[in-house]
């Protein structure tokens, strides 16, 4: 059996203390490079070092490390190249060759370590008898001396609280904030919604009462989101200066704002504004409806009959619904009224345009990496779960559901309900995009990586995505509104709802594709023809920008202020300068992602004075496209 490589993963990629403790798994992985997990020499050589004074056997121990690995394919089965390395891990050592060498390199190892012990403790008995024999000598001149000397009071130097000590710490985003005359801050900007973070949460523990704005930037903050979409006064904006967030906000929508582009068929623009125009004429759907079956049968009409199908599901909701429409029934329904009766179908049949590769799971379902991830957290807790998310958007592999997005709905427009919903959505995005991070391959496509979420309020929502932007900094941007007609007389708008709801859906499926890609390309090095004439096939470098993630804030069980925990590693893992991309470096590499989107059929799109197209890894094409002499 091949020994198995580490792909998609930093050689000194390796699990702390905490982690451990996190998982309930044995401390003898800590600190352990991956790379050496599947060297029984190496395991046996840590499991003696961590338990160099107690006896346990060579069967015990195996079964230990074998249990730690079991633990971190369960807990970590999202996390791709982890899940893959571990998996393979466990099959290799379990080997009757391997387990035979384990037991005797451990048994061997035992057998030095209590050598060393004893060693150890002969040394220390001679300094103890010597001691005790200086000791007797100071006590008899000390009878013979005196002092007047008074014994200074102790003081107690211990006052800093774990929360204390990370007030002291700065993140390495290195994304300042420019004022007036270009004038920047001291202090990055995901140090300074960090440490307000801190601030807040120390009051927060203390029960002190927070407002749903401070609640939800002291959450964003402790999760490393610089919240955008949230333009208020009362949202992180309040941190910074006018010029200052604007300067922000300017930059980060040149390189993550989605410019607009058509996505509606031309033909579909025409036909719905015939339909609107037999609607409003005769003010009913009768005409309407005998134009639009027409249509789902003409020849000319069935590469786009799906279209043909959402503009029926609109007219469908425009007229069975009357009560949804009227102000007066407004409180009588609930969001899972809006959500079933609007968009639920609508959305499945925009995704059902390209097949249905995306599928969405409505009704409080929770990602299992979030739930993973806040079981860590409180790991001394029983019976806790993740955030229950109202719409989860998934895409299906043969063995795993992959969320690729998040959504949540309120019934109308009340600010509270709708500011802590967006402070549930960011992190859920958050989630999201880090479970995308851990399952993509290589740096040119997790610097690109996106996550879209949706917050519906009755018949109007918004889009946004989420950005891993620097070095310990995410950025969650807004991208469009959308409002479902509410009448006859404002039908003529469904072309551009429909239009922002097929943007959502390409960006989904994009994702997905990203999905696809990773899984078959692990597989493809880990299969049996990965030797060909004798040669190893190349390995798979892990990416650097996972170093770049940040855990996420998770709120204490049952809501209890004084049981909350901050997230692990809130500033990341230290790490070397060499590792560490300049700003200008993200840009370039991360500011035409955007544009994909507007690309044409073919993947070309005019940038910067310059053609590129999106399909070649380079940020630039030299050559002309096909079409242009």
């Amino acid at each position: 059996m091949k020994k198995p490589l580490l792909h998609g993963l930093k050689s000194d990629y390796a699990f702390t203390n905490e982690t451990c403790r996190s998982l309930k798994i044995d401390s003898f992985l800590s600190g352990l490079s991956a790379t050496v997990w599947s060297d029984v020499d190496e395991l046996a050589s840590a499991f003696t070092q961590a338990h160099e004074n107690e006896n346990i056997t060579a069967a015990k121990a195996f079964t230990t490390i074998c249990y730690a690995f079991d633990i971190i394919s369960s807990k970590r089965r999202k996390h791709l190249a982890l899940h893959a390395y571990v998996t393979d891990v466990l099959k290799y050592i379990k080997s009757k060759e391997m387990k035979s060498k384990f037991y005797g390199k451990y048994e061997t190892a035992q057998i030095e370590a209590k050598a060393r012990f004893e060693a150890h403790n002969n040394a220390l008995r001679l300094q103890i008898v010597e001691s005790k024999k200086y000791a007797a000598e100071l006590d008899k001149q000390i009878e013979h001396s005196s002092t007047t000397d008074t014994p200074n009071e102790q003081i107690d130097t211990a006052t800093n609280t774990s929360n204390t000590r990370h007030l002291n710490k700065r993140e390495r985003d290195e994304f300042y904030a420019a004022g007036r005359k270009g004038k920047r801050r001291a202090m990055s900007v995901g140090s300074v919604i960090k440490l307000d973070a801190l601030n807040s949460f120390e009051n927060y523990v203390q029960s002190e009462k927070l407002s749903s704005y401070q609640r939800k930037n002291m959450s964003a903050g402790l999760s490393s989101v610089l919240d955008m979409v949230d333009q208020s006064d009362e949202g992180q904006q309040s941190l910074f200066t006018t010029v200052e967030w604007e300067d922000m906000k300017l930059q980060m929508m040149e390189r993550y704002g989605v410019q607009h582009k058509r996505r509606v068929p031309d033909r579909i623009t025409t036909s719905w504004s015939i339909i609107t125009g037999l609607s409003q004429k005769d003010q009913n759907f009768d005409v309407a409806r005998i134009y639009l079956a027409r249509l789902k049968v003409a020849p000319n009409y069935q590469d786009i009959k799906k279209y043909l199908v959402v503009l029926e599901i609109c007219l469908n909701i425009l007229e069975h619904n009357p009560n949804m429409f009227e102000k007066k029934h407004a409180d009588r329904l609930t969001e899972y009224y809006y959500l079933n009766k609007v968009w639920t179908p609508l959305i499945d049949a925009v995704f059902a345009i390209n097949g249905s590769i995306i599928r969405m799971k409505s009704g409080e379902s929770m990602n299992d990496n979030s739930t993973s991830n806040k079981q860590e957290v409180y790991h001394d807790r029983s019976s806790i779960a993740g955030f229950k998310i109202d719409m989860r958007f998934l895409y299906d592999t043969d063995e795993h559901e992959y969320d690729i997005g998040a959504g949540e709905a309120a019934k109308a427009y009340q600010e509270a309900k709708l500011v802590d919903d967006l402070s549930k959505l960011i992190r859920e995005s958050k989630d999201v995009l880090d479970g995308l991070m851990n399952i993509v391959l290589d740096d040119h496509t997790a610097n690109k990586l996106e996550s879209w979420f949706l917050q519906i309020w009755g018949l109007s929502a918004e889009i946004g995505s989420t950005h891993l932007a620097f070095d310990g900094l995410y950025v969650a941007v807004p991208q469009a509104k959308l409002r479902f007609p509410s009448n006859i007389a404002t039908m003529g708008s469904f072309v551009d709802f429909l239009d922002v709801l097929l943007l959502l859906t390409a960006k989904f499926e994009k994702c997905a594709m990203k999905i696809t890609s990773a899984v078959e390309e692990l597989e493809n090095r880990r299969s049996s023809m990965g030797i060909a004439f004798s040669r190893n096939r190349s390995l798979l470098q892990g990416k650097k920008r996972d170093a770049w993630m940040r855990p996420t804030y998770y709120s204490p069980p049952r809501d209890v202020a004084a049981d909350a925990k901050l997230p692990v590693n809130l500033f990341g893992f230290d790490k070397d300068d060499s590792d560490a991309h300049s700003v200008e470096d993200v840009e370039d590499d991360q500011v035409s992602d955007a544009s994909d989107t507007n690309a044409d059929q073919f993947g070309w799109v005019y940038q910067d004075g310059a053609w590129r197209n999106v399909f070649v890894m380079e940020s630039r094409v030299d050559t002309h496209r096909p079409d242009e002499e």
